[in-house]
């Protein structure tokens, strides 16, 4: 074999390697069961399903995905606001409203900010989770290029956000809204994510769990004012 075409393949175990999965357990948003016991505190649907119509329910349940990741993700203490932590959208979604829901929602002692951003410079110095939308498909490799090394936790509702070198993205298995995360772009970002969330992972290559916390997610796992 070719010394190009070598290299190339272990180009490709890395990055495989890399990106890790995160089935963040079955939520109510498709078709399917949900687990008898589902996990403390993990969103499995909107609240109040019948009354939204199917793109608001998308919506309502991704933004109870998005208050759940927040409560696991430690930023610097620099780069965060005296209250807040800032979730920016970016592109148009179909239901704003359904993220919205989440806005003036607390994590922690600190309330969640929900706001519309129309270009990514927008997101510099104020964007705790800058949130993807499925318009802006084409400018990916941009908008990552934009936030590379700074404190913002890249968020897709894109195919491959995270594949692409995001910190993580929404995908659907079998028929159930899940999350992937790409543990090294979260790295890479300053931002670190509570071990306790690292037992819902799926690591490629498969590491030593039984360290991890089985107890509930905590409530205080948000970061904290000092």
């Amino acid at each position: 074999m070719k010394k190009p075409l070598i290299q190339n393949a272990l180009r490709l175990i890395a990055s495989t390697i890399m990106v890790s999965y995160l089935a963040i357990f079955p939520a109510a948003l498709f078709a399917g069961s949900n687990p008898a016991a589902p996990e403390a505190g993990v969103p499995q649907s909107a609240p109040g399903d019948s009354e939204y119509t199917p793109e608001s329910r998308e919506y309502h349940l991704k933004a109870a995905f998005l208050r759940y990741v927040a409560r696991f993700v430690e930023w610097p203490e620099s780069s965060l606001s005296e209250s807040a932590i800032n979730i920016c959208v970016l592109g148009q979604v179909t239901s704003f409203e359904g993220l919205n829901s989440i806005n003036n929602k607390t994590v922690g002692d600190r309330t969640l900010a929900v706001s519309k951003i129309s270009k990514i410079d927008d997101a510099f110095n104020y964007c705790q989770i800058l949130f993807v939308t499925k318009t802006e498909q084409e400018n990916v490799k941009s908008i990552l290029a934009a936030i590379q090394n700074k404190p913002i936790l890249g968020f897709g509702d894109v195919d491959g956000f995270a594949e692409a070198g995001g910190a993580m993205n929404f995908y659907i298995v079998n028929n159930r809204l899940a999350i992937m995360t790409n543990l090294p772009a979260v790295e890479q970002a300053g931002l670190k994510i509570n071990p306790r969330m690292l037992r819902l992972v799926t690591i490629i290559p498969p590491i030593d769990q039984s360290s991890f916390d089985k107890g509930p997610p905590p409530e205080e796992a948000a970061p904290k004012k000092k």
